[in-house]
């Protein structure tokens, strides 16, 4: 009986998952500026995942809009690094959201 709830409950999580159209991330770059930080606009975000070989390869592009901000959609949980202008890296963790309740990750503030 525990084996046969074992695989039943396995299999929802599992079809959960392959339903899972991926995490919306928004994010901001700031610069320094007359000592202080001002939005970013215009900035080439880069978003990047390891693939089977352990090599960073890049799954996503974005610029950053007169705010600042950046915006990725459906991105599948996991580790992976942004990179400002081919420059700064940054490590982030994409993990699963309710859509019920978020729309968004959100990304810590990046400094450039």
């Amino acid at each position: 009986m525990k084996k046969i709830l074992f695989i039943i409950f396995s299999l929802i999580v599992l079809s959960a998952k392959a339903q899972y159209p991926g995490t919306n991330l928004r994010g901001q770059v700031q610069v320094a500026y007359n000592n202080t930080y001002v939005p970013y606009p215009n900035a080439s975000i880069g978003l990047y995942a390891l693939n089977a070989y352990n090599n960073w390869v890049l799954v996503s592009q974005a610029i950053t809009n007169e705010f600042g901000f950046y915006f990725f959609y459906g991105i599948p949980p996991g580790p992976y690094s942004i990179q400002i202008n081919g420059l700064k890296n940054y490590s982030i963790t994409v993990v699963m959201i309710d859509y019920r309740f978020y729309q968004f990750q959100d990304v810590p503030v990046l400094f450039y």
